[in-house]
């Protein structure tokens, strides 16, 4: 659940299983597979993470849910922005969210009945290159409001150390 974080799979901490696993052919993630949160506090609950890693190297845990898009029709990237909407979590998880032994937890079933706003690929790919362009400039932002209060800082220290040493 933790691997999950701003919509990717960040790897740290993993737990291996028996490489003679039965299961394990159909665990294993392919790259774009979207991992669903499926059980946790009620506020990560459908929190999405796409993985970009190799094929049939990694799985994933019985909390989670993989969504394997059809590339044809579905941009994983898109899925991902849509189902991490506010909208999307309000209308389509919070009414669902089952609590369950101080676990919050929307099932598989639950999530096959949910409403995704789907327009066409092409739509999809401007949706998802201007969402990445955006989000390139709200860095860019942060880095300079943070540049900006490093400055400010360095200043009033200045500033005080002037004012307050003996002429």
């Amino acid at each position: 659940m933790g691997n999950i974080q701003d919509g990717a799979v960040i790897w740290g901490n993993e737990k291996r299983i028996p490489e003679a696993s039965d299961d394990l052919p159909s665990l294993y993630l392919k790259k774009f597979d979207l991992l669903y949160n499926r059980t946790n506090s009620a506020e990560l609950v459908g929190k999405t993470g796409i993985y970009l890693g190799e094929d049939d190297c990694r799985t994933f845990a019985s909390y989670l849910i993989r969504i394997r898009c059809l590339r044809d029709q579905t941009l994983p990237e898109y899925l991902n922005l849509a189902m991490s909407a506010p909208e999307f979590r309000a209308t389509q998880i919070v009414p669902l969210i089952k609590k369950q032994t101080g676990q919050a937890n929307v099932n598989g079933t639950a999530l096959k009945s949910m409403l995704v706003p789907l327009p066409p690929l092409a739509e999809q790919r401007r949706i998802v290159a201007k969402v990445v362009e955006l989000m390139a400039l709200c860095d860019q932002l942060e880095t300079s409001l943070t540049e900006g209060e490093q400055i400010r800082s360095r200043v009033l220290l200045s500033v005080l150390h002037h004012s307050l040493e003996p002429a």
